[in-house]
C-alpha cells in the first residue's frame, strides 16, 4: 500500500516537472522573435539561444537547409571564421527529455525557441576571367568571360580601360562570356572586368589582359581638336591623339608648301604634335598630317584660325602741321581676319578720347604690313596734341596706352598776328590824328588872336585922328 502511494507521487512530480518544463519552453517561444545577424565572412559567429536552463531540457541548433544536414548541442551557436555557405536560418530547439520521441520534430516536448537568420557577407572578388586571342586583325573576333561574386551585390563591367568603350555591366552576382563584334583598331587596348560592391571601400577588384589589334592609322576621334583659334604671340599646339599597330610613322605640312621646318615637332607613342611657341601672321592657315604604317595611311587636316583684336599699328609719324591740322603716316598689323578700321585717340589727362571717326582699312592683304596716310583737321590752334592710332575689329581692340604716340603743337592763325600789328597801327593813327587836329586848332587860335588884336590896333589909329 504505501509502495503504491510513493509511485502515485513519484508520477504526480515527474508530470509536474513535465508540466513546468512545457511551460518554460511555451513562454520561451512566445517572447521570441526572429532576428538577424549580419556578419563578414572569416569572422566568428556567436548567439545564446534564450531557454531557461533545466536538467530535463535539451536545447540544440539545427539549420534549415536541404543541401546540407547542421546540428549543434547546447544554447551557444558558436561558428568560427564562418564561411558564405553559412547564410540561413538556424533555429534553437527545446526537448523535454522527460518524454523522449524518435525524432526532433515539432511536438509538445520538442519546441523552437528562437530562429535567427545568418546573413554572412563578402566584398566583390572574381572568381574566374579570361580573354582570347591576344592578337587578332581587324575584322576578327574576340572573347572575354568574367564571373563576379559579392555580397551585397556588386556593381561591375567588362570595358576596354584605355578608350572606356564597354561591352556589358551589371548589378548582381553573375557570370558573363561575351564575345565581340568585328574588331576595330579602336579595340585594341587593355579589356577588364572590374567592380566592387560596399565592402570593397570604393577600390575596384579588377582582372585583365591587353588584346593587341594590326591595324592602319587612324585618329582617336574623340580627344582631337582641328581648328585651333589663337592672336598673335600666343603659343599654341596642333595634336593628333592616333590609334595604329605597328606605330604609325607621322609627317606635318603646311598647304601650300610653306616651310615649318622651325616648328617643333613632338612624336610619343601615339601622339604627335606640331608646336608654335609664339604665334605669327605666316604660320596662320591649314595643315595637313600623314599617319603611315605597313598597314595604310590616313591624312588628318587642321585649321590655325586668326582671332582676337588686331595687332597693333606702328611707326607713327605725323608731318605739314598747320594751325588746324595735321597729316599722320602709320603701318598697320594683321586684322586678324575680321575688318578693322582705325581711330586716331588724343590723350587728355590720363586718358585718351576719339578726335577721328572710323578710318577702314580696305586692303586685300588684312592689313598686313600696310602704310596709311590721314589727315586729321579740326584742330585748335597754337595748341599741344599727344596722338595716338588705335586699331579695332568686331572681336575687340588694343590699349591706347599700349600704342605708340606722338606729340606735336598746332601753328598759331596768321590773322591773329596781323590783327594785334593793325590795332597798333590803329591806335597810333587815332592819337596821331587827335595830336594833328590839336595842333591845327592851337595854330587856328594864333592865327584868329594876331588878326583880332590887329583889328583893335586899326581902330585905334584912326581914332586918335579923330
Amino acid at each position: 500500500m504505501d509502495m503504491l502511494k510513493l509511485d502515485r507521487n513519484r508520477t504526480i512530480l515527474v508530470l509536474l516537472t513535465a508540466l513546468l518544463c512545457l511551460l518554460t519552453i511555451s513562454l520561451a517561444t512566445e517572447s521570441s522573435k526572429i532576428r538577424s545577424y549580419k556578419i563578414l565572412e572569416g569572422d566568428n559567429l556567436l548567439v545564446i539561444c534564450n531557454v531557461t536552463d533545466s536538467p530535463d531540457i535539451e536545447v540544440f541548433w539545427t539549420k534549415n537547409d536541404s543541401k546540407n544536414s547542421f546540428m549543434q548541442q547546447g544554447k551557444r551557436l558558436e561558428i568560427l571564421d564562418i564561411k558564405r555557405s553559412y547564410t540561413g536560418d538556424y533555429i534553437c530547439h527545446a526537448l523535454n527529455t522527460s518524454f523522449p520521441v524518435s525524432d526532433y520534430n515539432e511536438t509538445e516536448v520538442n519546441k523552437t525557441v528562437n530562429v535567427i537568420h545568418v546573413d554572412v557577407q563578402y566584398p566583390a572578388e572574381i572568381d574566374s576571367f579570361s580573354i582570347g586571342p591576344y592578337e587578332l586583325f581587324e575584322n576578327q573576333t574576340f572573347t572575354i568571360s568574367c564571373n563576379m561574386q559579392a555580397h551585397p551585390d556588386p556593381a561591375w563591367t567588362i570595358r576596354n580601360r584605355d578608350t572606356g568603350l564597354a561591352f556589358m555591366s551589371a548589378t548582381a552576382s553573375a557570370g558573363a562570356t561575351l564575345t565581340s563584334p568585328s574588331a576595330r583598331c579602336e579595340y585594341m587596348g587593355y579589356w577588364e572586368c572590374t567592380g566592387s560592391n560596399a565592402l570593397n571601400n570604393g577600390v575596384n577588384v579588377t582582372r585583365g589582359h591587353n588584346i593587341t589589334i594590326y591595324c592602319s592609322p587612324r585618329p582617336q576621334y574623340q580627344k582631337n581638336t582641328y581648328v585651333v583659334r589663337s592672336t598673335v604671340g600666343k603659343h599654341i599646339e596642333l595634336k593628333m591623339y592616333a590609334q595604329a599597330y605597328p606605330k604609325a610613322n607621322y609627317t606635318w605640312s603646311k598647304d601650300g608648301g610653306q616651310d615649318i621646318s622651325n616648328i617643333t615637332q613632338v612624336d610619343i607613342g601615339d601622339e604627335t604634335t606640331l608646336s608654335f611657341p609664339a604665334m605669327s601672321v605666316q604660320y596662320f592657315g591649314n595643315y595637313t598630317l600623314k599617319m603611315q604604317n605597313e598597314y595604310g595611311t590616313y591624312f588628318a587636316h587642321y585649321r590655325i584660325v586668326a582671332d582676337g583684336a588686331p595687332e597693333t599699328p606702328t611707326n607713327l609719324q605725323f608731318s605739314d602741321v598747320t594751325f588746324d591740322s595735321v597729316k599722320l603716316q602709320w603701318t598697320s598689323g594683321f586684322d586678324m581676319g575680321s575688318q578693322q578700321h582705325f581711330i586716331v585717340m588724343k590723350l587728355s589727362g590720363n586718358h585718351y578720347i576719339q578726335l577721328s571717326s572710323w578710318i577702314y582699312d580696305n586692303s586685300v592683304n588684312h592689313g598686313i604690313n600696310q602704310s596709311w596716310t590721314h589727315v586729321l583737321s579740326g584742330l585748335v590752334s597754337d595748341t599741344q596734341y599727344n596722338l595716338t592710332i588705335v586699331s579695332q575689329n568686331a572681336a575687340g581692340f588694343t590699349s591706347p596706352l599700349a600704342n605708340p604716340s606722338i606729340s606735336f603743337r598746332t601753328k598759331r592763325i596768321p590773322y591773329e598776328k596781323k590783327h594785334k600789328v593793325d590795332a597798333k597801327l590803329i591806335v597810333g593813327v587815332t592819337l596821331g590824328t587827335i595830336g594833328t587836329v590839336g595842333m591845327l586848332a592851337f595854330i587856328v587860335y594864333i592865327l584868329k588872336y594876331r588878326r583880332l588884336r590887329t583889328s583893335y590896333a586899326t581902330m585905334s589909329g584912326k581914332k586918335g585922328k579923330f
